[in-house]
């Protein structure tokens, strides 16, 4: 099994998933192995528990996702729609050659999704790739395969309000309003303070003849955002229509005052004048018409424009790329994005990353300082930096550039918990603890770095460093179970023997499989026991393993059990064998799966 770098694509400041060799972060960790009736003794017959394996929007939600079965509808597993194929012949072939190249990349995430590997892509990563993918389409007026593309990533993301936004604005473009409204209304509940999607649903409102509920939808964006041009501007011609004309003239003037420019704004304001009897502003005002109007500010949408050029269609097939382990690959589209573009800092920060998984520490080093000679103020690349300086024991380098991505962004929580991680490297074990507790009240638990920089050793052969590292994480947070695991996992089936302590390794192995009984905790307790010399009992714990994991449709995972099961049948001895240390990053040694592998 791999891991995600620590290090982030910068166009999205995007943190990939963690699917860690040490601890049980892929959906099966949450399936039940069998319960233990005592210390190394499994019994005959594994419980299994029931789990989701897809998200969906709350129950308590007044509506459901576009797209989603209404309440009370069958709907077993997950479905996505299949996005339309687009005639690409009559398009100029810089546009043919980006959408389809936006497109394999999307295919290639599906691919790896299928596969249903440890390794694959999680739900959330496939549901963003659909939603660029939906950008691509919708920036060329594409509605059919972009709204598909919408669909699905709402099915797999239903808390990201973005998708749903980009759907509403899409379709009431299209003029199919009761389906933007449904997209809209979507929106406004998982962003209830999105100001955009109150104008955009306001504006549908109107053209389906519904004016109460206009000026409803133009308040409440005036009660987020006080002043706020288009809602001013909406609800001004909403008054007017309603014969409010006093009503109208303030709220006009006010988006006028706020946008000069917005002449078409002059002709309702004429107008409104005219109805109070003031003929000489009416007539100003009419004059003064023209055909500039007012939007609403909508980052979302304004950035489809920008979609338009080569460097964003090689950064998506490289993050899409990226995503389904394909890292050589991600690394060549970012090398293009940057020929592309050689003075786009996002293009540097993304080779960098790619080029890290791929093992290729000084070119991403290079890459980075690259990136911030482009950009000195980048969070993101002084976190890269800092972060990969970290793992090659750069400590003193790696503080800087960690504390300058914090000065940047404080409140940042993962650039916290890696500076926690720089100071516990570097002897300061209670600044790292105070580090680690800000990183957590910001979203990054400490242990999610922890364990990182843990595999990050492991992925380089440092398997003593490895250890090192976990025993104070276990000291720093004794109640973590992923780091009890971890440790429990390391001094059972070390590569290197002198890391090895088989009692120990029992002992937490123990105390993980009474906190989470789950396929992954099961396996180190048989590594454990493996490791004492006590294969029977390891035997045992591994056979009941199979039957679980062919019970809950782990199937991947049964060949790499068996294997170890015959180990476990052939001893003593039948500890893990020793092997050398693992290839670079991105890459695990074959031979290494054996010790280092859990579900």
């Amino acid at each position: 099994m791999t891991f995600d770098s620590i290090h982030r694509l910068e166009t999205r400041r995007w943190v990939p998933a963690l699917l860690l060799v040490l601890a049980p972060a892929c959906a099966l960790s949450a399936q039940t192995p069998p319960d233990a009736a005592g210390a190394g003794t499994p019994p005959a017959s594994p419980a299994v528990e029931e789990t989701a394996r897809a998200a969906s929007p709350d129950a308590g939600e007044s509506a459901a996702a576009p797209g989603e079965p209404a309440a009370g509808d069958e709907d077993s597993g997950l479905e996505l729609e299949t996005v339309p194929e687009v005639d690409l012949s009559g398009l100029e072939p810089a546009v043919a050659d980006q959408l389809r190249e936006v497109r394999g990349a999307l295919d290639i995430l599906i691919g790896a999704a299928t596969r249903a590997s440890a390794s694959s892509p999680s739900l959330p990563e496939l549901g963003a790739s659909f939603g660029e993918l939906g950008r691509y389409y919708q920036a060329y007026e594409m509605v059919e395969p972009a709204a598909a593309c919408y669909r699905n990533a709402i099915r797999l993301l239903p808390d990201d309000p973005r998708w749903p936004h980009l759907l509403g604005r899409l379709l009431q473009t299209a003029g199919r309003l009761p389906e933007a409204a449904e997209a809209l209304q979507y929106a406004i509940q998982k962003a209830p303070d999105d100001v955009a999607s109150y104008v955009h649903l306001a504006e549908v409102r109107q053209l389906q003849g519904r004016p109460d509920d206009a000026r409803t939808l133009y308040q409440e964006a005036l009660d987020h955002k006080p002043g706020a041009p288009a809602a001013l501007a909406g609800l001004g011609q909403a008054s007017l229509e309603a014969g409010d004309a006093q009503r109208a003239v303030e709220l006009l003037e006010a988006a006028v005052a706020a946008v000069p420019q917005a002449d078409r704004l002059h002709y309702p304001l004429g107008l409104a004048y005219r109805q109070l009897g003031d003929e000489d502003r009416a007539r100003e005002n009419l004059l003064a018409a023209g055909q500039v109007g007012v939007r609403p500010e909508d980052p979302l949408v304004d950035g489809l424009e920008e979609l338009k050029s080569g460097e964003r269609a090689h950064l998506l097939r490289g993050h899409m790329a990226f995503r389904a382990g394909h890292f050589a690959e991600a690394a060549n589209s970012y090398h293009r994005a940057v020929r592309e573009v050689p003075n786009s800092a996002p293009a540097h920060v993304d080779l960098a990353t790619a080029l890290s998984r791929l093992g290729y520490t000084e070119g991403a080093e290079e890459e980075l300082h690259k990136a911030l000679a482009l950009d000195p103020d980048s969070a993101t690349a002084h976190y890269n930096l800092g972060a990969l300086m970290l793992a090659t024991g750069e400590v003193a380098g790696a503080l800087v550039h960690l504390r300058q991505a914090i000065a940047l962004d404080p409140d940042d929580g993962p650039s916290h918990a890696a500076l926690g991680r720089a100071l516990l490297a570097d002897g300061d074990v209670e600044g790292a603890l105070s580090e680690y507790q800000r990183g957590e009240a910001l979203g990054a638990p400490a242990e999610t770095g922890l364990l990182l920089e843990a595999q990050m050793l492991i992925e380089r052969g440092r398997f003593a460093d490895s250890r090192k590292l976990l025993e104070h994480a276990f000291d720093l947070l004794p109640s973590s179970v992923p780091i009890l695991g971890a440790l429990a996992r390391l001094l059972a089936a070390s590569p290197d023997p002198a890391v090895r302590d088989g009692d120990r390794a029992l002992e937490l192995a123990e105390r993980a499989y009474a906190a989470g009984k789950t396929l992954d905790h099961g396996e180190t307790m048989a590594l454990a026991l493996a490791q004492l010399g006590r294969c029977d009992e390891a035997a045992t714990w591994q056979s009941n393993l199979i039957q679980v994991a062919q019970k809950v449709g782990a199937d991947d995972l049964v060949p790499g059990y068996s294997k170890d099961l015959e180990r476990y049948q052939a001893g003593p001895p039948c500890a893990p064998p020793v092997v050398a240390a693992s290839s670079p990053a991105g890459e695990s040694a074959p031979a290494a799966a054996d010790a280092a592998t859990g579900p």
